[in-house]
């Protein structure tokens, strides 16, 4: 009986922090929005449990702040040391995954990714924004080839943020990855991961 109450509330914290990090990224929770528990509990007919475990998974992923005496607020994304940090722990994961990845090359990798290289410039001619999900799943194919489910799961709970770049120039970057993913150059591949996201810590 235990046993099930701890994954009921396991769940029901999934579900809660679901909810909450969709909000989050659709913009209906601003920059410095105050995430009171009490409020999110009786929202979801919860006791305040869940809710603190969803808050503090918010804020392992870089969503939230909690705020000694105060609680969870929403961060701000556009602040240079959020940012700086983002960019910093994807150089890390996917400077280490993309070795893996070429050890791992096979036909159905390199098909996969020549599909979302296509598809980023044929949108490249629309502008940045419209690369943002061939951008995001061109690096999650490069971190999921790479065969380890745990860092897969923490490279998909970062707030993804594409770098910042001009349409053409944001294919040529990612050209250059896949060129030496090609070629099974480790360090050249890891050389063009660091010169595509490194443009964003400052």
């Amino acid at each position: 009986m235990e046993k099930n109450l701890l994954i009921n509330k396991k769940l029901l914290a999934e579900q809660i922090h679901d909810a909450l990090k969709s909000r989050i990224l659709e913009g209906k929770y601003p920059t410095g929005f105050r995430l009171k528990e009490n409020i999110i509990a009786k929202e979801f007919g919860v006791s305040n449990i869940p809710v603190r475990e969803a808050l503090k998974y918010l804020m392992s992923q870089g969503f939230v702040n909690i705020i000694p005496h105060k609680g969870a607020e929403v961060v701000n994304f556009s602040d240079p040391v959020f940012i700086k940090n983002i960019y910093e722990t994807r150089i890390m994961i996917e400077c280490f995954c993309v070795e893996n990845t070429i050890r791992n090359l096979n036909p159905e990798i390199i098909n996969k990714l020549q599909s979302l290289l296509d598809s980023i410039k044929k949108r490249a001619e629309s502008g940045v924004l419209e690369l943002e999900q061939s951008d995001r799943t061109f690096h999650e194919t490069i971190v999921e080839s790479a065969g380890n489910s745990f860092i897969l799961n923490i490279f998909n709970n970062i707030h993804f943020v594409s770098p910042l770049a001009t349409a053409d120039k944001a294919y040529d970057k990612h050209k250059k990855i896949f060129d030496a993913i090609m070629t099974r150059d480790i360090e050249k591949a890891k050389n063009a991961i660091k010169e595509h996201l490194q443009v964003q810590i400052k």
